[in-house]
């Protein structure tokens, strides 16, 4: 069997650049969690890993769904790269002001809130002020497959930080400080892209011009994609959140190590479908056998893939884990490997999105999301009381189940999951 087809030989490549980063950024960020929970305790995590929830979310709604659609944009007409760099980095810009000053509200008014994680909200506005530049020049180096030069640039960011961040840990330094240095992180990834694109020659920031008559084409194509992604968000981190105000900082810090982890392994199906999507853009409108053929791949590729990732994990659970993070943290174990069933459908959910950009219909993805997000907060209410970070885990791999079924039913009407069902026999009849 051709593992490498030819005709993805290059979007191959940009996946290992891709996955390479990812893999270092993961690796690198396991061991700075593992620093900060068994030096600082899990009530510090939990301090940690809720801020970081919060500000997850208001990422996600200041991005307004236009990564996809914006390389989509840049693949098909690249002549016009400043204009469109230039209006969503504007749209971006409008929206996330507003988004801070919401969540600055939150931090005046909410008596709930410690003072550690106070000061880590007003931190990481850092990285959200700094997110319309990065995401908009990196979306500049994927729709010209140039995945090598920004991934270079992010490795040594993050390297760098995170070496600083373990180092301020064993020094003695608190949550806090550990958090500026975070922060400083994606200042340095930042200037790290725009030396990347500046070195291909790309359209520096200077040089965007913003378009007021296609803000509005671009809001009302992205509006669905950002819905969808806010609900998607929204059920991911909802467990941690209702963690927090059902239970405690110490609950929250034993249980947010479990996504932490699964959030972290979503550099792989990231790396396959974002280093196919050009491909995909360009194939749905010119030849649908190669467009469904490199469907079928990639979704082969991600479910093997995330059957490798369960058995790691579970070896790694029973053997490893509290050698790692220590034994306060038994019963995360439990709480891990409950998560493990809900990977299959977290790694298929990043081909569903790519897809419904393909096809233009983000309404139905937001549909489906929004209906998954109710039952995220039905099946959270219910089970976290009841069974804490179990039940969180629960509730989310029904969710995660039900909604990815859901997209590829409603995608082409269950044309492209039959294929996938006869995965074996259908792959011949593609090629």
């Amino acid at each position: 069997m051709n593992l490498v087809p030819k005709r993805l030989s290059k979007s191959t490549s940009g996946a290992l650049w891709i996955f390479s980063e990812r893999v270092l950024s993961s690796a690198l960020n396991l061991l700075c969690i593992a620093a900060i929970t068994r030096i600082l305790g899990p009530a510090a995590y939990g301090h940690w890993a809720f801020t970081l929830s919060v500000i997850g979310v208001l990422l996600v709604a200041g991005d307004l769904g236009l990564e996809g659609l914006l390389i989509k944009k840049l693949v098909e007409t690249p002549e016009r790269s400043t204009r469109l760099l230039g209006t969503v980095f504007a749209l971006k810009v409008i929206v996330y002001l507003p988004a801070i000053a919401a969540v600055l509200l939150f931090i005046w008014t909410s008596g709930s809130l410690s003072s550690e994680e106070r000061s880590l909200f007003y931190i990481f506005m850092i990285p959200v002020i700094l997110s319309p530049l990065t995401s908009s020049l990196l979306a500049w180096t994927n729709s010209v497959s140039a995945f090598h030069n920004a991934a270079r640039m992010r490795m040594i960011s993050n390297a760098l930080g995170s070496i600083t961040k373990i180092y301020a840990v064993f020094a003695g330094f608190g949550i806090v400080q550990v958090g500026w240095i975070h922060a400083g992180m994606f200042v340095l990834e930042a200037a790290g892209v725009l030396l990347a694109v500046r070195l291909l020659g790309g359209p520096m920031p200077w040089t965007w011009r913003p378009e007021a008559g296609s803000m509005r084409p671009l809001l009302a194509q992205s509006s669905y994609l950002f819905s969808a992604t806010i609900f998607f968000t929204l059920y991911l981190g909802l467990g941690t959140i209702m963690m927090r105000f059902f239970h405690g900082p110490y609950e929250v810090g034993t249980y947010a190590l479990v996504p932490q982890i699964n959030q972290g392994l979503q550099f792989i199906p990231y790396a396959l479908t974002l280093a196919v999507f050009p491909d995909l853009v360009n194939s749905f409108s010119s030849d649908k056998d190669r467009f469904y053929s490199t469907i079928l791949f990639i979704s082969k590729r991600l479910i093997f893939s995330s059957i490798f990732i369960i058995l790691f994990l579970l070896i790694f659970s029973l053997f490893v884990f509290e050698n790692i993070f220590g034994k306060k943290y038994y019963e995360t174990v439990n709480i891990m490997i409950l998560s493990l069933t809900s990977l299959p459908f977290l790694f298929l959910r990043q081909l569903t999105t790519k897809l419904y950009i393909c096809i233009n219909n983000g309404r139905e993805l937001a549909i489906i999301e929004f209906i998954g997000l109710l039952l995220a907060v039905a099946l959270n209410f219910i089970m976290v009381p009841l069974y804490g970070g179990s039940g969180a885990v629960i509730a989310l791999s029904i969710v995660s189940a039900f909604t990815v079924i859901l997209s590829f039913i409603f995608f082409d009407r269950g044309h492209f999951l039959r294929r996938l069902v006869g995965i074996g026999k259908s792959a011949d009849n593609a090629e």
